[in-house]
């Protein structure tokens, strides 16, 4: 699809800022979203950060979106964008980018879907009797559905995927290829499930068993408790989110999970919450409104990560944090007292008088 140069001003909230210079721009459709250095007539591109200012040089969009602080600097730069792409000003452009990549994408497989009308089911698709399918669905191939499953408007499920019994997935929901559902699990709408995610496993928990003060073996610690996701969750390839022991493990709606995340027994993301990849939660511990954790971040079980915290990637959280804290480092530690003792390192251990 395409969309025009009026309704791009619209969803940025910009301005312009360029427009007697480029008025001749103002009927050419824009067709896709590209990197800004090899972008080219029919795209739109995106200058949000100074690390892409070198990449100005090349770019050739019909549009560019940036930020007003970067408004001034592209005008005096003399480069032949000011010219020659209709530049729009606002003040959030990496907030516009997300938006217009929806609005572009809607006709890409993994981009937003237009909404379904009718039944599409897969002869080779698996689907106990019991189950009552909405008005419109996609069932793909060799997808199992087993008993009680409860399934809402809308929802496309990949190739290979297998639901157990008495699951529940709201409407629009997606999963792609090879996403598997274990029993009893409760995902809310618009959940968008990435291949090979794994929702429901046991948790990790075993007993030892002791014969003369050794231990033998491992008796199993048999989870019955459930996963409950709420609205809008996304999560990516090859995550995983285990049941909780007894209790229920806890997803709010608005959460982001990355591809190769572990999120353990018993934990709870609150809504929004943010979790890089291959970041890992060990059972219990609970992450805050919005808090962000970087990539490989590790939680030790049960500590408490307050909202709006941010992590650094390769952070190592083992004790609770308050609210709205810059974290770092192994173990965490305010983002400032992290860069402090690095300096402290780097100035007395690996410039200071060998160690012998």
């Amino acid at each position: 699809m395409s969309v025009s140069l009026d309704r791009l001003i619209q969803v940025s909230e910009g301005e312009w800022a360029n427009r007697s210079e480029t008025l001749a721009l103002e009927s050419q459709p824009i067709l896709h979203v590209r990197d800004l250095g090899a972008s080219k007539p029919g795209d739109v591109a995106f200058f949000f950060s100074k690390e892409f200012q070198l990449e100005l040089g090349t770019a050739r969009p019909t549009v560019l979106i940036t930020g007003r602080p970067f408004l001034e600097p592209i005008r005096a730069s003399g480069l032949p964008i000011w010219t020659s792409s209709a530049i729009i000003a606002c003040d959030d452009p990496y907030l516009a980018m997300a938006k217009i990549s929806e609005i572009l994408s809607t006709d890409r497989p993994q981009g937003p879907r237009a909404p379904l009308t009718t039944q599409v089911i897969h002869p080779m698709a698996a689907i106990h009797p019991s189950v009552k399918l909405p008005r419109a669905i996609s069932v793909g191939p060799h997808v199992n559905i087993e008993e009680g499953v409860k399934l809402g408007e809308g929802i496309r499920i990949g190739a290979n995927c297998s639901i157990g019994a008495n699951c529940s997935i709201g409407d629009e929901g997606e999963l792609f290829a090879h996403v598997t559902i274990y029993p009893e699990v409760k995902i809310g709408k618009r959940a968008r499930f990435h291949s090979g995610v794994v929702i429901g496993a046991d948790g990790f928990g075993y007993a030892p068993v002791m014969e003369n003060g050794i231990p033998v073996r491992h008796q199993k610690i048999y989870h019955t408790g459930s996963v409950l996701i709420g609205d809008d969750v996304e999560i990516g390839a090859n995550s995983c989110v285990d049941r909780g022991t007894f209790a229920d493990t806890v997803v709010e709606s608005q959460v982001k999970i990355d591809n190769l995340v572990q999120v353990g027994h018993n934990c709870i993301l609150r809504k929004g919450a943010v979790l890089c990849g291959s970041s890992g939660l060990a059972g219990g511990s609970k992450v805050g409104d919005f808090a962000i954790l970087g990539g490989m971040v590790g939680v030790i079980n049960k500590a408490n990560i307050g909202k709006y915290v941010k992590l650094a990637a390769f952070t190592l959280v083992t004790k609770d944090i308050a609210e709205s804290e810059i974290m770092a480092g192994i173990p965490a530690r305010p983002h400032r007292d992290h860069l402090k003792l690095h300096a402290w390192f780097n100035q007395n251990i690996l410039k200071g008088p060998e160690i012998k």
